[in-house]
C-alpha cells in the first residue's frame, strides 16, 4: 500500500509540473486592458519599495466607484518580488505567479482528494484511476486557461481556499495528540482560514462556513469546541491585523451592493451564470444551445446528487455550507464578474459530480465517471486550441506613445481616464475614472471634484468637447483632451 500511496502522489506531482511547464509555454503576449490587475500590481510595487499599502494614485469617484480603495494583500505580496526583479511592464513575468499557484493547487488538492478516497473506501491502488482525471479537468479547463493571461487574484484564491479546506478535512480527522501538538494544529488551522480572506474578500464565507460547522458539530457541549474557537481567534486577529495594515475605512463593495441591488439583477444573474457554467469548457463547433441546455442539465443533477449524498450522510460539513454560501454570493452580487467568478467552486463541482457519478444506480457508477471526464478533457484541449490572441491590448505602440506623453507632464497634474488605475501605475500620476466620457455636467462634474485638466480615452463621436478644450495628443486608439486650454489667439 504504501507503493500505491507514493506512486499516486508522484503522479500528482507530474500532473502538476506538466500543467505548469504547458500553461507558461502557452502565454499569450500582453494583458488586456482591464483595470483590476493594475491595483494589484501598484500594491505590489509599494510593498517592495516600502512605500504606503494604499498610495496607488486612484481617486475614488463618490458618484460611480469602480473598485475598492485597496485590495486584499496576499496576492501582492506574492507578485511584490516579481515586481523588484522585473519591474511593471513585464507582464509575461507576472503571469508566472498565477501559474505556481495553478501548480501548487494541484499538488494540494491532490493530497486532499485522497481524504475523500478513503471515506469512498477506495483502496490507493484505485487512486490514480479516480482522483488523477478530477486533477486534470481543471488543469484543461479552458476558463483556467485563459485566466493564466490574467494577473489577478482567481487562481491565488483557488490556492487559498484549496490550503483552507484541507486544513480543516486534517484538523477534523485529527488523531490523540499531545496538548502542543493540538494548540499548534488549531493555530496552524486560524493561519489558513485566513488565507482565503488575505488574498479576497469573499474569503469570509469560507470562515463563516467553518464556524457554522463547528457549531453543530458541538451544539450539545460547546465547551467541546475549544480547539475551533482558538483556530477562529486567530482568523479573526489576522483579519484585524489586516485591517489596520490596510488603513482603509472605504466601503466600496458595501456602496456598490446598496446601490445596484434587486430581484431584477438576481434573476438576470442566475441566467447568465448558469449560461457561463454549461459552458465552462468552452464553446464547440455544432454543439446548439439545446445541447449545451442538456449536457448542462446532466450535469447539475449530478452535482446536487454529490452534494445532497454529503448532508444525507449526516455530517455537516464545511465544504457543502461553502460552496453553498459562495454560490448565493456569485448570484446576488449585482456586479456580474464573469466566468472566473465560478472558479472557486470548480474543484468541489467536479468531486461532487464524480461522487454523484459513482452512486448512480445499476452498473452506471462504474462508467458514467469515465466517460464524462473523457468528454470535458477532450472539449477543453479542443477549445483552448482554438483560442484567440488577447484583444484590447493594454501593451501596445499606441499605450506607450500616451503613457510617455503623461509622464512627462509636471506631477501634480490629475488626469481623468475610464481606467485610472492602469494609467496611476505606470505613469505616476493621480487618476480618476469619470462615471460617462459623453455627458457634459459628468465631465464637469467629475472635473471640479478631482481638480483634472485631461481625459484620457478612445475615440468616440459622442464625446463631450467644448469649444474651450482640444485634443493635444491623439492615436489610433487612444486620445488625450485638455479641459483648461488656453484660448486660441
Amino acid at each position: 500500500m504504501p507503493n500505491a500511496r507514493n506512486r499516486y502522489y508522484l503522479l500528482v506531482l507530474l500532473l502538476s509540473v506538466a500543467a505548469g511547464i504547458w500553461y507558461a509555454n502557452t502565454r499569450r503576449f500582453g494583458h488586456d486592458w482591464g483595470d483590476d490587475f493594475s491595483q494589484y500590481i501598484h500594491h505590489a510595487q509599494n510593498i517592495a519599495t516600502g512605500q504606503p499599502y494604499k498610495a496607488i494614485g486612484h481617486i475614488l469617484n463618490p458618484d460611480c466607484q469602480i473598485s475598492p480603495e485597496v485590495y486584499p494583500p496576499l496576492f501582492p505580496l506574492l507578485l511584490a518580488p516579481v515586481v523588484t526583479a522585473v519591474g511593471p511592464w513585464d507582464l509575461a513575468a507576472l503571469k508566472l505567479v498565477g501559474i505556481g499557484c495553478l501548480m501548487a493547487t494541484l499538488l494540494v488538492w491532490g493530497w486532499s482528494l485522497t481524504q475523500e478516497a478513503r471515506a469512498e473506501q477506495l483502496p490507493p491502488t484505485e487512486w490514480p484511476t479516480h482522483l488523477l482525471p478530477l486533477l486534470g479537468l481543471l488543469a484543461v479547463c479552458p476558463t483556467v486557461w485563459e485566466l493564466k493571461d490574467n494577473v489577478l487574484s482567481d487562481v491565488p484564491y483557488l490556492l487559498m481556499q484549496t490550503i483552507a479546506l484541507a486544513a480543516i478535512g486534517a484538523f477534523r480527522g485529527r488523531r490523540a495528540a499531545t496538548t502542543g501538538r493540538r494548540l499548534g494544529a488549531a493555530i496552524g488551522l486560524g493561519v489558513a482560514l485566513w488565507l482565503p480572506y488575505g488574498c479576497r474578500t469573499t474569503g469570509f464565507v469560507l470562515v463563516g462556513a467553518f464556524a457554522l460547522e463547528t457549531v453543530w458539530r458541538h451544539r450539545r457541549n460547546l465547551l467541546g469546541a475549544r480547539l475551533e474557537a482558538l483556530a477562529l481567534g486567530v482568523t479573526v486577529a489576522l483579519v484585524l491585523l489586516q485591517g489596520v495594515y490596510l488603513d482603509s475605512h472605504d466601503s466600496g463593495y458595501t456602496k456598490q451592493l446598496l446601490t445596484y441591488f434587486s430581484l431584477d439583477q438576481i434573476k438576470t444573474n442566475a441566467l447568465l451564470y448558469w449560461n457561463l457554467a454549461i459552458r465552462y469548457w468552452g464553446e464547440q463547433p455544432g454543439l446548439g444551445s439545446d445541447g449545451y441546455r442538456i449536457l448542462g442539465t446532466a450535469a447539475a443533477l449530478l452535482v446536487l446528487l454529490g452534494w445532497v449524498r454529503r448532508w444525507r450522510e449526516g455530517a455537516v460539513r464545511t465544504e457543502e455550507i461553502y460552496f453553498l454560501g459562495y454560490l448565493l454570493i456569485v448570484i446576488l452580487w449585482p456586479m456580474p464578474q464573469g466566468e472566473r467568478f465560478l472558479l472557486p467552486l470548480l474543484p468541489l463541482a467536479l468531486l461532487y459530480g464524480w461522487r454523484g457519478a459513482r452512486h448512480l444506480p445499476g452498473g452506471w457508477g462504474q462508467y458514467v465517471p469515465t466517460a464524462i471526464a473523457s468528454v470535458l478533457l477532450l472539449t477543453g484541449v479542443s477549445a483552448i486550441g482554438r483560442a484567440k490572441p488577447i484583444a484590447w491590448q493594454i501593451d501596445t505602440a499606441d499605450t506607450h506613445t500616451v503613457f510617455r506623453w503623461i509622464k512627462w507632464q509636471p506631477s501634480d497634474i490629475v488626469f481623468l481616464a475610464p481606467k485610472p488605475r492602469a494609467l496611476s501605475l505606470y505613469t505616476e500620476h493621480r487618476a480618476m475614472a469619470p462615471c460617462s466620457v459623453t455627458d457634459s455636467v459628468v465631465i464637469k462634474t467629475a472635473l471640479a471634484y478631482s481638480h483634472a485638466r485631461y481625459l484620457l480615452t478612445g475615440p468616440d463621436p459622442n464625446l463631450y468637447l467644448p469649444k474651450t478644450a482640444r485634443v493635444v495628443l491623439q492615436t489610433p486608439s487612444l486620445l488625450i483632451i485638455d479641459y483648461q486650454a488656453p484660448p486660441p489667439r
